[in-house]
């Protein structure tokens, strides 16, 4: 019975784990692609997503979003992530 559950507790945390980092990469690439089409409030709120994740916090991803953020007319946030 203990077996069981360690075995049950296992699957769940390696689930859950593969499920954020699902999360994390379709926030970035949908973030991506709303900055491409100029969707400046929906790249804001997806790469503000992505970031919260290890792996998408980078330079790169916090240039998009400060721009993003100033092509909205979110310059004292944008300001306030420099």
């Amino acid at each position: 019975m203990k077996k069981n559950l360690i075995i049950i507790a296992f699957v769940l945390c390696v689930s859950t784990v593969a499920f954020s980092n699902q999360t994390a990469v379709s926030s970035y690439l949908e973030g991506c692609n709303a900055y491409a089409k100029g969707d400046w409030n929906t790249a804001v709120f997806l790469l503000e997503k992505a970031k919260a994740y290890s792996d998408y916090d980078n330079p790169d991803t916090a240039y998009m979003l400060i721009t993003a953020k100033i092509y909205s007319g979110d310059e004292r946030t944008a300001l306030q992530d420099c």
